[in-house]
């Protein structure tokens, strides 16, 4: 069964208290409508509807990778011509202070999943997926041809 995809205004509802919705669609200084379609739109072309069982949970995760490409949609637009792009920073350093982060070999070995690691929206969507990919096999006796 194919499920619907949710709306800004379902978007709009589970991060009401993440983002600074535009209630006027003009003020690009807040999160436009356009802005959550872009998301919703990338978020429909890297999304397969088959690892869901129920509605949702289907919206819940959807929701969550949009919201993950409207914060580097964000952040691009933020940096306009000056950005650059970056990949996943295992560590910074300023100073005296440091951090570091262990990010999964798994992880860092796939491009798309590293991409997801960089906005804490993307590694929620993840945490989903992850369990979601691996999973028994089984194979099926039958031809190859005809």
């Amino acid at each position: 069964m194919p499920f619907v995809n949710p709306t800004p205004a379902q978007f709009r509802l589970q991060f009401q208290r993440d983002f600074p919705f535009a209630s006027d669609q003009t003020d690009t200084t807040k999160v436009m409508d356009s802005d959550i379609n872009s998301a919703l739109l990338a978020a429909g072309v890297n999304f397969n509807q088959a690892l869901f069982g129920d509605q949702p949970t289907y919206s819940y995760a959807f929701n969550l990778l949009a919201a993950h490409y409207l914060v580097t949609s964000l952040l691009s637009s933020a940096q306009g011509i000056q950005g650059q792009g970056e990949w996943t920073t295992q560590s910074k350093g300023a100073g005296n202070l440091s951090t570091a982060f262990a990010i999964p070999e798994r992880i860092l070995a796939n491009p798309t999943m590293a991409l997801l690691s960089k906005t804490r929206y993307g590694m929620l969507y993840l945490e989903l997926m992850l369990p979601k990919l691996i999973g028994a096999m089984i194979t099926v006796y039958g031809p190859t041809k005809p």
